[in-house]
């Protein structure tokens, strides 16, 4: 395994998430943080920033949508819909419950997205030879008509 797979936005992800452990482990330690003493203010800022490091560390095929998307993503998709629902939950209701349920599905899906970028296979890279090759071969086979 080798951590030079990692990409900057995997590194900023990590760094977000990381901020959102920082609050809750204040909150979860009874620490007093200004204006974020309430359990409210504490999910909001835990479902901002794992929102923002989903759209930070997020792989083109997050959003792509059928039957070719991999189990692994479509398991993600299904836990971040959960994490929204139970942050928007926890910041209504000020449930502790959902607070810690919201920060656990943040950590999961943050440790699984790097997990999986970390055992990525190294793209190949393309033979140009044989794009040009075909572009050229199409190129001879049309007509063009003039009038």
């Amino acid at each position: 395994m080798k951590i030079s797979r990692l990409r900057l936005r995997d590194f900023t992800a990590t760094f977000l998430v990381l901020v959102a452990a920082a609050y809750y482990g204040l909150h979860v330690a009874d620490v007093h943080v200004p204006d974020l003493g309430s359990v409210r203010a504490v999910a909001a800022v835990v479902l901002f920033l794992g929102i923002a490091a989903c759209a930070t560390s997020a792989d083109p095929e997050l959003f792509r949508l059928g039957p070719g998307r991999s189990l692994l993503g479509q398991a993600q998709m299904v836990l971040g819909a959960a994490a929204l629902v139970i942050g928007l939950a926890a910041i209504a209701f000020g449930s502790e419950l959902a607070l810690t349920t919201l920060f656990a599905i943040t950590a999961l899906l943050w440790a699984s997205a790097t997990s999986r970028h970390m055992l990525r296979q190294p793209r190949r890279p393309r033979d140009v030879s044989s794009d040009v090759s075909s572009t050229h071969r199409v190129s001879k086979n049309w007509q063009v008509r003039t009038r």
